[in-house]
């Protein structure tokens, strides 16, 4: 329950600070303690229960079965709110990824260079929407096609995800830490990440 809960608070406490008016609610905001959460303990029960998985339930067909049999041996009043957990943390996740989507493409898109002249806080918040419902019905189509050829769909993110990551990671690092990093260099590092690791993947699909 711990992971769920945890990415459920996370992601809450993100969508408030997307939606602060000004800088003191963000300000109050308990950052420190959810980064902890996030990134401390998530790993330490994911591990747990990977451990456990191992012990309670050896030599599984597929890696698939691992949560359904785990959730087989709980009680009836401790499965449904395990499950009740997932399907929270599952809800919470897809609230907050839909809420940046819509965020970054209506102010740092569509407010910059889409409209000719300053917009109204109801345009943007139409255009948002559209935006919102656009990503889900993308999300929706694309699914079969870029999962098909996977066993599971945590195959597909931990393969993908690879083009982006190491880009955010330089972005962050060299953003916190040096002062002449600016916008046109994060931009040229996730582009340059994501450029190189395809050509990588391309022409030596081996590493």
């Amino acid at each position: 329950m711990l992971p769920g809960f945890e990415v459920e608070a996370l992601d809450l406490l993100l969508c408030r600070l997307d939606g602060a008016a000004d800088q003191p609610p963000i300000d109050r905001q308990p950052l420190l303690p959810a980064e902890l959460l996030h990134h401390v303990l998530q790993p330490v029960a994911a591990e747990a229960l990977f451990l456990a998985n191992l012990m309670l339930a050896p030599g599984l067909d597929k890696p698939d079965q691992a949560y359904p049999t785990m959730m087989a041996l709980l009680p009836t009043g401790l499965l449904g709110l395990v499950f009740a957990a997932l399907i929270a943390a599952i809800v919470a996740s897809l609230a907050s990824k839909i809420n940046s989507i819509a965020t970054i493409f209506t102010l740092d898109v569509y407010a910059k260079l889409g409209a000719a002249q300053q917009p109204t806080q109801q345009k943007l918040v139409r255009v948002g929407r559209i935006a919102a419902g656009s990503a889900v019905a993308v999300a929706v189509l694309s699914a079969r096609p870029l999962l098909g050829s996977f066993d599971q769909a945590f195959q597909y993110i931990q393969e993908y995800t690879g083009f982006f990551t190491p880009g955010i990671v330089v972005i962050f690092v060299l953003g916190l830490f040096w002062k002449r990093a600016n916008e046109a260099g994060a931009l040229a590092g996730a582009l340059g990440s994501f450029v190189l690791s395809l050509v990588l993947k391309l022409a030596w699909p081996e590493l």
